[in-house]
């Protein structure tokens, strides 16, 4: 049991946040290796994460994602600056306490393998020293939304599970405190492209589910637009951009231009948003909305001729991409009209 540091945070008398309030806020932070090094890993992060959001990190291999992430549970520590988490800044909190409050998901799991998978789950609330029949039903209930039955796999070891079934437990664990906020970091790159759709599509349903604070480390724009609410753009360290999916398509920023053209996302896409359930923008006419299939593995691209607003013009039909279909020219238009359906599963994280 952790006994209370004098001055340090008590969560349980933390002041009830209000739906204006942010849950996580980064207040003009940097982050240095070392006090003496000369350029910083991150700087000039000014950030407010509010309740229920789910922050998408996107960025390439060492813009400083992850290390955002590891500030928020102290597994780095700000340089200067001041990051808050709950109302508090999080220099006040009890380390361990803080982490307990956190759900922590990554990329290899980091399930216990000597451990069974109830054990495992329940770790954190054995930690906490809840009672024994409470633990018990807290398992059966985070298996279950995660999509596996509590009696055939309390009793099993991580090694005799698939990837995907180990992911799921790792989603579980991190659940099972009932923690206000998830980190994820990286969570479905290691998976296989069908399993990767799957667990992308549980944890959308999932997050109808369960009123979590998430943020999620990707470098797949794919991923960051299907399962964010707001995609946070990092280059070099520092926030470049900070968008809803929607208006990222549209963003007329050098990274972000290269992240849409580099997963082949091109002009003229509108986003449709899967949590609202309202499809494409006020302009948006049937036949020409796109949006990422809700049930689909794949995904479905419209682009219509000069005169829809913000249409992508193609005169060489021979330059389309081999998956988009039913390529017909318009009347009188001199363009080509794509309505593109993929129907095949995305390769890598999302077409890598």
């Amino acid at each position: 049991m952790v006994t209370p540091v004098p001055g340090v945070v008590n969560p349980t008398k933390a002041k009830a946040q209000t739906l204006t309030e942010a849950t996580i806020e980064f207040r003009d932070v940097e982050y240095r290796i070392t006090t003496t090094d000369l350029e910083s890993i991150l700087s000039g992060i000014s950030l407010k994460i509010h309740p229920g959001e789910t922050i998408a990190l996107l960025g390439r291999s060492g813009s400083g994602k992850t290390t955002m992430l590891k500030l928020i549970n102290r597994l780095r520590n700000c340089s200067s600056g001041e990051l808050l988490v709950e109302n508090q800044p999080v220099r006040n909190w009890d380390v361990i306490r803080l982490r307990r409050r956190i759900g922590y998901i990554i990329q290899e799991v980091g399930l216990f393998p000597h451990f069974t998978i109830e054990q495992n789950v329940c770790l954190v609330p054995g930690l906490e020293n809840w009672p024994a029949a409470k633990i018990k039903s807290r398992f059966s209930e985070v298996m279950q939304l995660v999509g596996l039955h509590p009696a055939e796999y309390a009793g099993k070891f991580p090694r005799e599970l698939s990837g995907g079934q180990r992911q799921r437990i790792g989603v579980a664990r991190a659940l099972a405190a009932d923690p206000a906020i998830l980190l994820m970091d990286e969570p479905f790159g290691a998976l296989d492209p069908v399993t990767r759709a799957e667990l992308q599509r549980e944890f959308l349903a999932l997050a109808r589910k369960v009123s979590k604070t998430t943020v999620l480390v990707t470098h797949d724009l794919r991923e960051a637009l299907q399962l964010g609410t707001r995609v946070i753009l990092l280059d070099a360290g520092q926030i470049v951009a900070d968008a809803s999916p929607r208006d990222f398509l549209k963003l007329d920023q050098k990274v972000a231009r290269e992240f849409i053209a580099a997963s082949e996302l091109l002009p003229g896409l509108d986003f449709d948003d899967h949590r609202s359930g309202h499809r494409g923008s006020a302009g948006t006419r049937a036949g020409h909305a796109s949006s990422f299939a809700r049930r689909g593995v794949g995904c479905r691209q419209h682009f219509s001729d000069d005169s829809q607003p913000g249409a992508f013009r193609l005169s060489d039909p021979a330059a389309v991409p081999w998956r988009y279909r039913h390529a017909h020219r318009h009347r009188g238009a001199g363009a080509v009209r794509i309505a593109a359906h993929s129907t095949q599963h995305l390769r890598g994280p999302y077409g890598r």
